[in-house]
């Protein structure tokens, strides 16, 4: 019975050491404030592409007015795709967007603009045994009117704040792949 009044002070020192471990353990190896100040972060490898092209035997020169029919072809480098997003930049004083449509009527499109940028977020709404494996594939039509005259740049962009251009796995694993941008030009 003489041992029992140790139990509670064995316990209380055992609890210390692990708070004070795991502490330790968060402040030197997972510190956040490090991550943001000195850390480098490391780039995603990219795998696959997305691009942004003219339709076969499309202009590159539109007058003001006319419409305008990009298209983007993917690359997943083997995966099965379930979902992806785009960030593509354009300049909005010279360009509106009329509509975006997805080739596969496996997927499913959605747009969202913002400044001098659209997000397009596409999903594979169709469950089948077939799997989404892209290999220069055609993937979605955009098309836009042309508002006002100069050159102009449409480019898919890797990131930009929190969002990225990606391919989601059927395992849900993010593939970063490898963009462009394309010249356009308005009289």
């Amino acid at each position: 019975m003489g041992n029992n009044k140790f139990y509670p002070y064995l316990i209380l020192v055992l609890f210390l050491i692990i708070f004070i471990g795991s502490g330790l353990y968060l402040f030197f190896v997972k510190n956040p404030a490090q991550n943001k100040e000195g850390a480098a972060s490391v780039a995603p490898v990219t795998r696959g592409f997305l691009k942004i092209k003219l339709p076969k035997d499309a202009k590159t020169t539109y007058l003001a007015g006319e419409t305008v029919n990009l298209q983007i072809v993917g690359d997943s480098d083997g995966e099965d795709v379930s979902a992806f997003d785009i960030l593509l930049s354009y300049d909005t004083s010279a360009f509106d967007f009329v509509k975006a449509n997805v080739i596969s009527p496996l997927y499913r499109v959605f747009s969202f603009k913002k400044d001098n940028r659209m997000t397009l977020t596409v999903v594979r709404i169709t469950k089948t045994a077939e799997k989404s494996v892209f290999s220069n594939s055609p993937l979605i039509n955009l098309i836009f009117t042309g508002k006002k005259s100069g050159e102009y740049i449409f480019g898919i962009i890797p990131a930009f704040d929190k969002e990225t251009t990606k391919f989601v796995n059927d395992k849900t694993e993010m593939i970063y792949p490898k963009v462009n941008d394309l010249r356009i030009t308005v009289n």
